[in-house]
């Protein structure tokens, strides 16, 4: 093969991938997200986009056809760039996607996800047998030993460039799992598990989760009957509602504040506090410091999120502790998708508390010693 064809197939290959790149982080009027998005469980997603019943066939087959088929290229022309060297191709396709995953989750672009994964190793694979049929004919990509590209000086410095990409990758791995061991192990003296045992406290922080119109989500759910059950109990003064009312048709902290007082003939609507910009557990603890002037809180959220919330009370210096809610009845791969998400919003928090991030919204405070019904809308 002569030398030129080589170099003009990796002026295409490097087009086509900083292409791809843009595509991928900024296409389609991708907007940056409201929160960071990942998933670890194998087919979740796919399974999730073919049932949507506001997903058009059009846009299933676009979606799905389209991320197999964008890595194609990778499969067929990588090999024919290191005809020796068969790891090389794999580990820098590799390299390009978990790039890609990573800034779509950084930059809240996108998720980072397994099933893309998935989708893009079946399009590299695709790719590499339409490699292996056209080595069976004569055609000018045909690597002979005294050819071959996997020898010359662009080789090699690919080869630095998949040590140094597996480097960061090990070095990262390293860093993730440092930070979630500290993070666990820091905050374990904070966490409860049962309510008899936890110390009294001003206020009860629930944070907010899924809700369905004015119908909570069972982890949701479980938060605010642990709370109503605290303040009944006389182990908090008032409670603080804190989640996601970022739009006009979504709002958690009403359906919360509703259901407390449809199931509690305690509570009154003054010890009932709103926090309507409680958008991640960073904002709302924050928050609830800084606007509404909490001296000592019991954070309620279940064992997978307990860790994680007690670590930033305490780096933000607010006396806490966490109520971790039991699991049992939620099945398996609900758990597996919570703790897989957990490894990534660890090291979101470890980020907010040593950059000392701002919560996206402040405002005036509003104390908890005050009346509850000034924070609602």
């Amino acid at each position: 093969m002569k030398k030129k064809l080589y170099y003009i197939l990796i002026i295409a290959l490097l087009i086509y991938s900083a292409l791809l790149f843009y595509w991928m982080l900024f296409g389609f009027n991708r907007q940056v997200l409201s929160t960071y998005h990942f998933n670890f469980i194998p087919f979740a997603t796919m399974k999730r986009f073919l049932a949507a019943s506001r997903v058009s066939h059009s846009s299933r087959i676009i979606n799905l056809l389209g991320n197999i088929i964008v890595f194609i290229p990778f499969g067929l022309c990588l090999p024919f760039l290191f005809h020796k060297k068969k790891l090389y191709p794999v580990l820098l396709t590799f390299l390009f996607v978990f790039a890609v995953e990573s800034l779509q989750l950084i930059l809240r672009r996108g998720a980072f996800d397994i099933d893309d994964f998935i989708l893009n190793a079946v399009g590299y694979g695709a790719g590499y047998f339409i490699y292996c049929i056209l080595q069976r004919f004569e055609n000018p990509f045909k690597i002979t030993e005294e050819s071959d590209f996997s020898s010359g000086k662009p080789a090699r410095f690919l080869k630095v460039v998949c040590i140094a990409g597996i480097s960061i990758c090990a070095v990262f791995l390293v860093f993730v799992i440092v930070v979630n061991i500290c993070i666990k192990c820091s905050a374990k003296k904070y966490i409860y598990n049962s309510l008899e045992q936890l110390p009294q406290k001003q206020a009860a922080l629930i944070l907010g989760a899924k809700t369905y119109g004015e119908r909570l989500s069972p982890v949701l759910k479980d938060r605010v009957d642990a709370g109503i059950v605290l303040q009944e109990n006389n182990k908090v003064q008032v409670l603080l509602l804190s989640g996601d009312h970022g739009r006009t048709n979504y709002d958690e902290v009403n359906s919360m504040k509703d259901y407390v007082l449809r199931n509690s003939t305690v509570i009154t609507p003054q010890e009932l506090f709103l926090d309507h910009a409680g958008f991640d557990t960073y904002d709302s603890i924050y928050r609830a410091r800084d606007i509404f002037c909490a001296d000592s809180l019991v954070i309620i959220t279940q064992k997978f999120h307990a860790p994680r919330a007690a670590f930033i009370a305490h780096s933000l210096g607010i006396d806490a502790v966490v109520l971790a809610l039991p699991e049992d009845a939620y099945s398996n791969a609900s758990r597996y998708s919570w703790y897989s998400r957990e490894i990534f919003a660890d090291i979101k928090a470890f980020g907010d508390v040593v950059f000392k991030s701002k919560p996206r919204y402040l405002g005036e405070k509003i104390p908890l010693t005050s009346d509850g019904t000034l924070s609602w809308d």
